[in-house]
């Protein structure tokens, strides 16, 4: 059983705007949507319909019933909330059934159960689970509004941007026939690429915010049934070795609990 919901978020208008106020408003509505998205309160993107003419509705999906709850929305959706309703405008949710997927998603709640953490995206998933990318220890999802910050703003923003960097080279790697292969294994494999840089240095702003471990996932290539890292064993930062006994969460062979790093294969 998941604990994901389906969610109907309308906005209904309670008095005629003047036509000067049509843009502002339309700002406002699109600033408090992707404002969700970004913070984590949702997980998909925003298609807006209108079912009135004095109504719109998107359709969610949440991470938790409490996910729309103001103590969780970032500043941006707060502030673009209380402007709407300055123009009447009155936003409702509305929970409609739970989210239906292939395997059951755990989502965790409580920071304080949490030894440890490790970003991952799910690239090979058409699904909202794509959003889905700080795991626990105990292999559930943690959603990013939980990391909701005044101290860092901007981290929930950042962590979607690298996420979408990060599945782009996954997708891209299987899909290129050999023409981009290189390359993106160079995005996944290497410390020093663009997309490590830049995920380690979230991951360290994710472990000041909670006080927590968050370990960055390396690709390990393996290339016709060898590894093209000759010291494959010992982590490509430190260089002790890294090897687990068991493979933990059917992902990762690898991991050093001193540059936080978890590896996993890559076929290529």
């Amino acid at each position: 059983m998941s604990n994901i919901y389906h969610v109907t978020i309308s906005f209904n208008k309670s008095k005629q705007f003047l036509l000067k106020d049509y843009g502002i408003v339309w700002h406002l509505l699109w600033q408090f949507a992707t404002s969700l998205y970004k913070n984590g309160n949702i997980l998909n993107n925003v298609e807006f319909f209108s079912p009135t003419k004095d109504s719109l509705v998107f359709y969610g999906v949440i991470p938790n019933k409490n996910a729309l709850n103001d103590s969780y929305l970032c500043n941006h959706s707060l502030e673009a909330k209380n402007k709407l309703k300055e123009f009447e405008v009155i936003i409702n949710y509305k929970i409609t059934d739970t989210y239906i997927c292939e395997t059951p998603l755990y989502i965790e709640e409580n920071i304080e159960d949490i030894k440890f953490l490790y970003l991952y995206p799910i690239s090979y998933s058409n699904s909202y689970e794509q959003q889905l990318v700080l795991y626990t220890d105990e292999i559930k999802y943690l959603p990013l509004y939980m990391l909701n910050n005044d101290k860092d703003p901007h981290l929930t923003g950042n962590i979607t941007s690298w996420k979408n960097d990060y599945a782009a080279a996954q997708r891209l790697w299987l899909s290129s026939y050999k023409k981009l292969e290189s390359l993106m294994e160079e995005q996944l494999a290497k410390l020093d690429s663009d997309i490590s840089i830049k995920g380690r240095k979230i991951s360290k702003r994710i472990q000041k915010s909670l006080k927590k471990k968050v370990f960055y996932p390396i690709a390990e290539i393996v290339s016709r049934g060898s590894y093209v890292r000759s010291n494959y064993s010992n982590c490509p930062s430190c260089e002790k070795n890294w090897q687990l006994k068991t493979t933990f969460h059917k992902i990762f062979d690898y991991k050093c609990n001193k540059c936080f790093l978890l590896g996993y294969e890559l076929h290529s």
